[in-house]
């Protein structure tokens, strides 16, 4: 995690070369550590928190995915996500962008307790 960060962080320094390009970091992280790393972001490091759940099935058939965090790093990414998402027999597509900071992560935290809060 802390190369990952690092590896980021170096990708993500602006000089003339790479001007034109932006950052986007994505991982699976506590809602709050989501919300923080959005409040260090740079103009052009985009990040995004996102919920994944499916266990051995969403392996195999995909997962349902819980993005969240910056709407423009969704909106670059929308088309991959999309596709690595589930889908139920009528097509729908078991994904949806759920809002700024860490909400897809807080979402799947929700999702958690519901499913083995008992």
């Amino acid at each position: 995690t802390e190369r990952r960060e690092k590896l980021c962080n170096n990708l993500a320094k602006k000089d003339e070369n790479t001007k034109d390009e932006d950052v986007l970091q994505s991982d699976k992280r506590f809602n709050l550590d989501v919300l923080k790393k959005v409040d260090e972001s740079k103009p052009y490091l985009y990040y995004m928190g996102m919920g994944i759940s499916g266990g051995e099935t969403g392996a195999r058939y995909g997962p349902s995915l819980m993005p969240g965090g910056s709407i423009f790093a969704y909106k670059t990414v929308e088309k991959i996500v999309l596709a690595a998402a589930a889908k139920s027999e009528d097509g729908t597509v078991c994904c949806k962008y759920l809002g700024r900071g860490g909400s897809g992560n807080y979402i799947k935290m929700v999702h958690n307790g519901i499913e083995y809060g008992d």
